[in-house]
């Protein structure tokens, strides 16, 4: 595949033995900008390593930038710089993106940044919702997954998983104005010293049931209610 680029196996001179040997793995050649290029492809079948050199030329003819040191960025460097960039900022929430990432690791450690792609993140949701992770929980995890990859976005050249946040079910349901709330209240301060607490403290029990009941049943569900 000579001309636009091509694929071959280096030879090497052996140390020990002063033999030419030839390497296990293909080495890609092509061109950019009249510039010959090498990259390694770290395999040693013929047909993978013609794939990714059509992959190589398909990203020049598009004009998109050819980086070949982005595709050993793994999902550890990518977790790491998510880290050093809290660190830096300043920021409060950074126990909770470790946290975060340990779920992640659980998916995509071992990963390469540019193989991690929209069936695998499918895959990373369906396994926490499995596990019993809330919504919103995952949420959070898939928006430090965003930030890791927005984070090394020149590196990569733009690419980016696609990643869909869930729908959360945020709504709140039973929660008194503050009529009410005064209202059910005075009770306990003309009572606090009678010695029927206890009918007392079921009277109340049983009033805040019934409002949380009809608040809760005439609640609309999708809107926040007003604190």
């Amino acid at each position: 595949m000579r001309g636009q680029g091509r694929v071959f196996k280096r030879t090497y001179r052996d140390k020990r033995t002063g033999d030419v040997k030839v390497a296990a793995t293909f080495t890609l050649e092509y061109y950019v900008d009249g510039k010959m290029c090498r990259e390694a492809s770290g395999t040693t079948s013929y047909m993978e390593a013609v794939r990714q050199l059509k992959r190589r030329q398909g990203e020049i003819a598009q004009g998109r930038k050819v980086a070949p040191a982005a595709d050993r960025l793994t999902f550890e460097h990518l977790a790491a710089n998510l880290v050093d960039d809290y660190r830096a900022q300043g920021r409060r929430s950074l126990e909770r993106i470790e946290d975060a990432l340990t779920h992640l690791r659980s998916m995509f450690s071992g990963y390469r940044a540019r193989t991690i792609d929209g069936a695998l993140v499918t895959k990373y949701i369906v396994d926490r919702q499995t596990a019993g992770a809330a919504n919103a929980t995952v949420n959070r995890e898939l928006a430090a997954l965003k930030r890791m990859y927005r984070l090394v976005d020149e590196q990569l050249g733009g690419y980016r998983p696609t990643i869909r946040m869930l729908t959360e079910d945020n709504v709140r349901r039973g929660f008194f104005e503050r009529p009410q709330f005064d209202a059910v209240l005075a009770p306990v301060a003309r009572g606090a010293q009678s010695p029927n607490r206890g009918r007392l403290h079921h009277r109340l029990a049983a009033q805040i049931r019934t409002l949380h009941a009809a608040k809760a049943s005439c609640r609309p569900r999708g809107r926040l209610a007003a604190p």
